[in-house]
């Protein structure tokens, strides 16, 4: 059920263009009407924190702190980049990069708060409410998109549904022996 809301969100609060956006004019105006971005104009920091999904040997993605040109780079960054790796090279290959498009997840309500959680003990006093975070090479949803998750939820919640009658009529025929 999540997958339909989250695309929704992200439909509702962005535009399939991308938008051209400097890390300054982020940090200091905000994001504007579209949550799709190009960023540009970053310092990636020299570390960043890898999540390893259970089961995994090998990490799934990774938080990749940016700050702007002038900024300390050694402090806590007003920016995080999640970015699927799963290896050092893919890491390396990254940074080289000088933009980046993605999703500004601050700006719709399906915020994961997972990444607080594991960036917190990094870097303290981390929120969504003082940080930016971007899903970098993240697919903007189409509506066609949005609208097929949705149908699959319902048609799901129809079959719950009749499993559920089902199940009581059968508890009702065999309460009462009618065969």
């Amino acid at each position: 059920m999540a997958c339909w809301y989250k695309e929704l969100s992200i439909l509702e609060t962005g535009n399939a263009k991308p938008q051209p956006i400097t890390l300054s004019e982020l940090v200091k105006k905000g994001l504007g009407a579209n949550s799709h971005i190009v960023l540009s104009s970053y310092l990636v920091g020299s570390t960043y924190i890898t999540y390893t999904f259970p089961g995994k040997s090998y990490y799934s993605f990774a938080w990749i702190p940016v700050y702007t040109p002038g900024e300390d780079a050694t402090g806590r960054p007003s920016t995080f980049l999640r970015v699927s790796m799963s290896s050092q090279e893919e890491y390396l290959n990254f940074v080289q990069k000088k933009s980046v498009k993605g999703i500004v997840y601050n700006k719709i309500g399906f915020l994961r708060q997972r990444d607080v959680v594991e960036l917190s003990p990094h870097y303290p006093g981390i929120s969504y409410d003082n940080t930016w975070f971007i899903e970098v090479d993240r697919t903007f949803p189409t509506e066609e998109f949005v609208n097929g998750c949705w149908l699959v939820t319902l048609a799901l919640f129809a079959i719950a549904f009749g499993c559920y009658v089902v199940s009581v009529w059968m508890r009702i025929i065999k309460r009462n022996k009618i065969v």
